[in-house]
């Protein structure tokens, strides 16, 4: 994703005061980006499990190094099978 992109997404979610979320775009086949919607919280477990990705780990690595949980609070890891 280009980084003004990328900049701008982040500045969108900062301005709603929304600590994370996901958005869904369009890239087209010109490199366009069209912005469909924001969605609170971010629904990426299906994304888990499609593609492998660990994005509820991931999430939770960010919330801790801001500051927005605390590291004792998280007391294991997501469950891959949950999501299965």
């Amino acid at each position: 994703m280009p980084e003004d992109i990328e900049r701008k997404l982040i500045s969108f979610g900062e301005k709603l005061n929304i600590k994370w979320c996901s958005f869904d775009l369009i890239q087209t086949k010109d490199d366009q980006f069209y912005w469909l919607e924001a969605n609170r919280p971010g629904a990426h477990y299906w994304l888990e499990v499609f593609v492998g990705l660990e994005i509820g780990n991931e999430i939770i690595d960010v919330l801790i190094e801001k500051n927005i949980v605390k590291s004792h609070l998280v007391e294991k890891e997501i469950d891959e099978e949950v999501f299965a």
